[in-house]
């Protein structure tokens, strides 16, 4: 399974250019840029393409255990 959040920025707050404690060096990028990036899979950007173009987007929510 994989889950993909959806964020946007709070405020310009430039994203981080150096891993921390938090993060492995996490960025904001366009579909464009995709492909600049080693991703786990085609189905990422299959993913990011299908929120961009309007796709259905789930809150977190749903994924409870049955």
């Amino acid at each position: 399974m994989r889950v993909i959040y959806l964020a946007e920025p709070t405020d310009d707050t430039p994203p981080k250019t150096e891993p921390d404690d938090e993060s492995l060096g996490a960025a904001w990028v366009t579909l464009d840029e995709l492909p600049n990036y080693a991703l786990r899979g085609e189905e990422v950007a299959e993913l990011f393409a299908h929120v961009a173009n309007g796709g259905a987007v789930y809150p977190p929510e749903l994924i409870r255990p049955e």
